[in-house]
């Protein structure tokens, strides 16, 4: 699971009014888009994590799936991931 923020499941940002199909969508909002040094992959990762996590403040998104939508690698996901977990960008927290 994780959690754009400080993992009280409240984001900063708006979403835009209207957006409830998050099927096929990634915000990058205000917030992800200050971050400095992030590509725009990257923002769309934030992005796609945002979306996904909007309703219940948690994202249970698989690494295959971020990257299938993003069209890259598991990998990259999964180091990008670890990247935002260890600049305090994202919290992981992994339930038994």
């Amino acid at each position: 699971m994780a959690v754009i923020g400080n993992g009280n499941g409240r984001h900063e940002g708006g979403v835009p009014a209207g957006l409830a199909d998050d099927t096929a969508m990634s915000i990058v909002t205000v917030a992800i888009r200050r971050l400095p040094g992030l590509s725009q992959t990257d923002r769309m990762l934030l992005g796609r994590i945002y979306v996904l996590s909007r309703s219940k403040g948690e994202c249970w998104s698989t690494n295959p799936d971020l990257a299938d939508f993003l069209d890259v690698t598991p990998d990259y996901v999964s180091q990008r991931v670890n990247a935002f977990v260890r600049d305090k960008i994202l919290v992981a927290r992994f339930d038994n």
